[in-house]
């Protein structure tokens, strides 16, 4: 049943956005990427700041990378890959390709995303031994 609200809910509110979009002109494609992102993003903002203001620093700092990198690499990660699957009508063999121009973007940030969470990783670990720099703390 919890299942079936959070559908519900979530429907209403892309038909909300929707709706918006309509009676101010903007773009639904801009406003899910700002409006919704931003309202996805709040509860992280909250949650974050409380806890680091109970002095569990290392949690909300945690808290604050893992949650949009999970969102980033699991959400585009699986979009990417169905965008990009092509299914051969003639055998079972799958297909990956590129040449879609939607799946660029998507799989550009992925890469990015990687190649920057590893940099802080290896940077964190063996050039500031297990310690972040105030640099590290303001990206």
């Amino acid at each position: 049943m919890s299942v079936f609200w959070i559908w519900l809910f979530a429907n209403l509110m892309i038909d909300l956005l929707k709706l918006f979009g309509l009676l101010t002109g903007l773009p639904t494609t801009l406003l899910g990427l700002t409006v919704l992102a931003w309202g996805n993003s709040i509860g992280d903002f909250i949650a974050n700041t409380s806890i680091a203001k109970k002095g569990f620093i290392e949690m909300a700092l945690t808290g604050s990378f893992s949650s949009p990198l999970f969102n980033m690499l699991l959400g585009l990660g699986i979009s990417t890959l169905k965008s990009n699957i092509m299914i051969e009508d003639k055998g079972n063999s799958i297909r990956f390709t590129i040449n879609d121009p939607h799946s660029v973007v998507p799989t550009t940030l992925i890469i990015g995303g990687l190649v920057s969470i590893t940099y802080c990783i290896i940077t964190t670990i063996f050039v500031n031994n297990y310690k972040i720099t105030k640099s590290q703390a303001k990206i």
